[in-house]
């Protein structure tokens, strides 16, 4: 649906709104299904992986990983992310 690639993040409330809770997930609204938005996990709020000082957001790891699949033309299972020692400067490397 059109105006709806919204990104934004999630509080949880009463149906009075005395009590509100952050989820600090970072989600990007999708469509409606009758007026409940259907959503997508973008990322968790201030996530970033620091290596050597330099800091990489969780998003731009994901969607360079996502395009990496797609390229290869293989399912993302899971991944993770740990330093290169070996290299100099120091960098990062995702196993998939």
């Amino acid at each position: 649906m059109p105006g709806y690639m919204k990104v934004a993040g999630v509080v949880i409330t009463t149906l009075a709104g005395f009590v509100r809770c952050r989820l600090h997930d970072i989600v990007r609204v999708l469509d409606l299904y009758g007026q409940a938005p259907s959503i997508e996990f973008v990322e968790r709020e201030g996530q970033v992986i620091n290596v050597s000082s330099e800091k990489t957001a969780e998003q731009h790891i994901v969607e360079a990983i996502d395009i990496a699949s797609h390229l290869v033309e293989e399912p993302l299972v899971d991944y993770f992310v740990l330093p290169d020692l070996d290299r100099a400067p120091l960098s990062s490397t995702a196993i998939a």
